[in-house]
């Protein structure tokens, strides 16, 4: 739910959709949200 349901991503792309969620994979917003992602996927 999370990752389809949210958005963050500053250049509001809805198209692409990453295992982080909707994002540019570029700006800022989606860098940390791919980073805190990442973090959790290697917590687990």
């Amino acid at each position: 739910m999370i990752i389809k349901e949210t958005h963050t991503c500053y250049q509001g792309e809805r198209k692409i959709l990453h295992a982080y969620g909707y994002g540019c994979d570029k700006c800022p917003a989606c860098q940390l949200r791919k980073k805190g992602f990442e973090e959790f996927q290697a917590m687990l």
